[in-house]
C-alpha cells in the first residue's frame, strides 16, 4: 500500500511538472506569435515607406527630365 501511495505521489509530481512545463511552453509560443506579428507589422510599414520613396524618386526623375529639356532648349 505504501509503495502504491509513493507511486501515486511520484506520478502526481510528474504530472504537475509536465503541466508546468506545458504552460511555460504555451507562454513562449504566445510570445513568439506576438513577436512574429510585430515583425510582420514592421515589415509592412517598411515596405510602404520604400514604396513611397520609390514614388518620390520617380517624381524627382520627372522634374530632372523637365529641367534637362529646358536646359537643352535654352542651350544652358
Amino acid at each position: 500500500v505504501e509503495e502504491v501511495a509513493r507511486n501515486a505521489v511520484s506520478t502526481s509530481d510528474a504530472s504537475n511538472q509536465s503541466s508546468t512545463s506545458a504552460l511555460a511552453g504555451q507562454t513562449r509560443v504566445i510570445e513568439t506569435v506576438q513577436s512574429i506579428q510585430t515583425l510582420t507589422d514592421n515589415v509592412q510599414a517598411t515596405s510602404m515607406l520604400v514604396q513611397n520613396l520609390a514614388n518620390q524618386s520617380q517624381d524627382i526623375g520627372k522634374v530632372l527630365d523637365v529641367i534637362r529639356s529646358i536646359a537643352e532648349q535654352t542651350n544652358l
